[in-house]
């Protein structure tokens, strides 16, 4: 006798959906991406948070001798420091005509690091130009930043020194298409966009022996004259500017403002007064720390690859997994650190492209003399990436990990050999939310 087997209709539906679920499922894990990135159509709106836990120790000998200094906030040349900071730093840019166009909308950090007496102090500090018009751009002097119009007056050249000239995520990831699940190799841009993302925060420097004629300013005119507006920027690459001299902010012109306000100029009082304001007036005008870690996570010259692996799109959006392990060993030079010379105005202390403060070859010392290295660096960081599938423009970017480092240098200066012996490590985290910047009348 056959068997008849009923199915209900509930029954017939339930199959149905279970079919379509495996369907929709198997069709999304297949589904391929484009997950390049491209121009935005306009300006675009970044909010950067940043928190670094930076450890550092150094001796520094002369002629095998230590020198002296403090531990700590004390100041000196050697002995073990802590630093932690946090900073916010929101700002609008796009380009015009080839020229940067920059507006920062808000800029704030505290940093933390022991005083004399070996207690945490805190310092706040206001980012400057808050809501002015910059304008970033390149002549044969280097980068130039001005003010309200492309024609306008210049910063002074310690107020603009560390603002990158540029920040892009234009190309940091691969071509072609790509289904969930896929892994790869970030191109080098990756790490080149990272430099751009390391905005300084610092007070505004009005009246600051900075500018054309103060100390380490570059002057409009080298002939003389102070009018001359600075020439438009040359075309194509965006040149290896000359900002970021490690150490020659103490050339000609006024002296380094008091942190007191009993006086003009000089160096704050270590006695007497308000030595707290005069050390937190220090930090403010210093800015936020940190280069050196900067430095380290978007080197170039270090091993590894920075890996990525597309974990899933949603609603248009493509969220990469990233995850890298990186290291270096060889003289600073080699490793594009900056050495013991850049502090001293050396050769060895010249900025990467745009004007990075902190970066540079590491090749040159006190007076034009040789610096002999050797460094060890090692990297690691995980993170995330989103990617509009449609605008092929970056929403959010969120790195976090640690940095470690060794750098051993050895200089003659006058008639003497100076050596630094520097280790540090660092932990670090920073996230990039990046949208349509705002209509002129919103903020």
């Amino acid at each position: 006798m056959t068997q008849t087997h009923f199915r209900s209709p509930l029954t017939l539906a339930v199959r149905a959906s279970l079919v379509g679920l495996v369907a929709t499922s198997a069709g999304t894990f297949a589904q391929e991406v484009s997950i390049a990135t491209q121009p935005a159509a306009g300006a675009q709106r970044y909010t950067i948070e940043t928190k670094l836990d930076l450890a550092t120790e150094r001796t520094i000998l002369r002629d095998g001798e230590e020198l002296g200094g403090g531990a700590g906030g004390r100041g000196g040349f050697g002995g073990p420091s802590a630093q932690k900071a946090t900073s916010r730093i929101v700002f609008d840019e796009g380009m015009q005509d080839g020229v940067t166009v920059r507006t920062y909308r808000g800029a704030a950090a505290t940093v933390t690091a022991a005083n004399r007496d070996g207690e945490d102090e805190a310092t706040e500090i206001e980012g400057g130009y808050i809501d002015e018009t910059l304008f970033i751009l390149e002549d044969d002097r280097g980068m130039v930043i001005t003010r309200g119009e492309i024609d306008g007056e210049e910063l002074p050249r310690f107020a603009a020194m560390g603002m990158p000239q540029r920040t892009s995520l234009v190309g940091i990831t691969p071509e072609g298409s790509m289904k969930v699940g896929d892994e790869f190799a970030f191109p080098a841009q990756f790490l080149s966009a990272l430099e751009g993302l390391n905005h300084p925060v610092r007070p505004e420097m009005e009246g600051f022996p900075g500018g054309p004629g103060g100390f380490g300013g570059r002057g409009r005119n080298p002939e003389g004259g102070d009018d001359a507006a600075p020439r438009r920027p040359r075309g194509g690459d965006q040149g290896d500017g000359d900002q970021g001299d490690g150490g020659d902010g103490a050339g000609a012109g006024g002296r380094r403002p008091r942190g007191g306000a009993d006086a003009e100029g000089g160096r704050p009082q270590r006695g007497g007064g308000d030595a707290a304001g005069a050390r937190n007036a220090f930090r403010r005008m210093r800015g936020v720390p940190g280069n050196e870690v900067w430095q380290l996570i978007a080197n170039t010259h270090l091993k590894g690859d920075v890996r990525g692996k597309l974990v899933a799109v949603e609603n248009g959006i493509a969220k990469i997994e990233i995850t890298a392990e990186r290291s270096g060993e060889g003289s600073a030079e080699e490793l594009g650190l900056q050495t013991m010379g850049g502090m001293f105005g050396g050769r060895g202390g010249r900025g990467g492209r745009g004007g990075q403060g902190a970066g540079g070859q590491g090749g040159g010392g006190f007076g034009g003399a040789e610096v002999e290295s050797n460094a060890e660096v090692s990297v690691k960081l995980t993170g995330e990436l989103w990617v509009d599938t449609k605008s092929h423009t970056v929403t959010r970017l969120a790195l976090q990990g640690s940095t470690s480092s060794s750098i051993y240098t050895s200089m003659e200066m006058r008639e003497s050999v100076i050596e630094s012996d520097q280790a540090s490590e660092s932990e670090f985290a920073f996230t990039v939310e990046v949208a349509a910047a705002p209509g002129d009348g919103d903020k």
